[in-house]
């Protein structure tokens, strides 16, 4: 049946005082069954409480905002405790993307020949144009070299280059020139007559090595060095070490415009 409590104490169900404080009127009629079976839904949603309150204070704990602590102690309310959370989520995130960024960079480094030393596909291109150089053909004719563009320019001072010439003016678009020089005064070895008779192809000599100080590239033993030249003189690619015209060609059709 169950005992009944009202604002003025507890009676039983004859009405009869059990001498107990008075209940607070806001609290209502309670009614405590005479079996505690009937009350297994109410102590499970105190347990479910009890759990989820025992797990925010190991994380206030872990945090260091449980009571007794210097700094954040017991008089700090729920909502300021709850307030921390977005600063720390921020801060995670930010720890996460200084750890993605670092581990980018390095496995970049990693993925280059040589660690972080510049491929020859990444060397630094000139920040201004193809200066207006003076070179000279075979006869001691002077040849301005922008006259020539747009163009690909193949320093062979070091190599012997006549089947990469042959390719690069094979694979050159319609209207793009290939130009050989070499630094110094002496002219480029013979090319095959079907490459030197092509009306594209250039044999010069670049008496002052202008090229490769406007460049600030070094010759390479037995290999050429490409840059590819638009009509305006902008180096668009500079390959300084190009065994085959395979390192530039996908470049080829910039110098032609859309």
């Amino acid at each position: 049946m169950g005992r009944t409590g009202n604002g003025d104490g507890w009676s039983d169900g004859a009405g009869a005082p059990d001498d107990l404080p008075a209940i607070p009127p806001e609290w209502g009629p309670i009614v405590i069954p005479d079996d505690p079976a009937e009350l297994a839904a109410e102590a499970e949603l105190i347990r479910r409480e009890l759990h989820r309150t025992r797990r925010q204070d190991r994380w206030h704990r872990r945090l260091g905002l449980h009571p007794g602590n210097s700094g954040l102690g017991a008089g700090h309310r729920p909502h300021e405790i709850a307030a921390l959370r977005l600063p720390l989520i921020i801060m995670l995130v930010a720890v996460l993307a200084a750890m993605v960024s670092m581990f980018t960079v390095a496995w970049s480094d990693r993925a280059r020949p040589g660690g972080s030393s510049p491929t020859p596909a990444q060397a630094v291109l000139p920040d201004r144009p193809l200066p207006a150089l003076d070179l000279v053909d075979a006869t001691g004719t002077t040849v301005a070299i922008r006259s020539l563009l747009p163009a690909v320019i193949l320093l062979v001072e070091t190599c012997d280059c006549a089947n990469q010439i042959a390719a690069a003016v094979a694979a050159a678009p319609a209207g793009v020139s290939v130009v050989v020089v070499t630094s110094g005064t002496a002219s480029p070895g013979a090319l095959p007559p079907l490459v030197a008779e092509q009306p594209t192809t250039h044999t010069l000599a670049d008496p002052a090595a202008g090229i490769r100080a406007f460049l600030d590239v070094q010759a390479a033993p037995d290999v050429a060095t490409a840059l590819l030249v638009t009509e305006n003189g902008d180096v668009i690619r500079l390959v300084p070490e190009a065994p085959s015209v395979e390192t530039y060609r996908a470049d080829l059709a910039l110098l032609v415009g859309p």
